[in-house]
């Protein structure tokens, strides 16, 4: 199953770390797991967990809709 993580920004904050903890135990499971928000204090934790982590910044909504392939351009 693909499954898309927004937790809003990956600031640092409780319900941002229950994001990123779900979205690894959702990978080691075997799902698609993408997590998009703005970068935060989390971000450099999503990338130790190699989890597949869009940010705002760098991508923004468009790119992460075409990597979802809802959204053809």
């Amino acid at each position: 199953m693909r499954i898309l993580i927004y937790p809003h920004d990956l600031s640092m904050g409780g319900s941002q770390l229950n994001a990123i903890e779900l979205a690894g135990a959702l990978r080691e499971r075997g799902h698609e797991v993408i997590v998009y928000g703005w970068k935060g204090n989390w971000y450099k934790k999503c990338l130790s967990w190699a989890l597949n982590l869009f940010s705002h910044q760098d991508h923004g909504l468009g790119r992460l809709l075409l990597s979802l392939q809802i959204y053809d351009g």
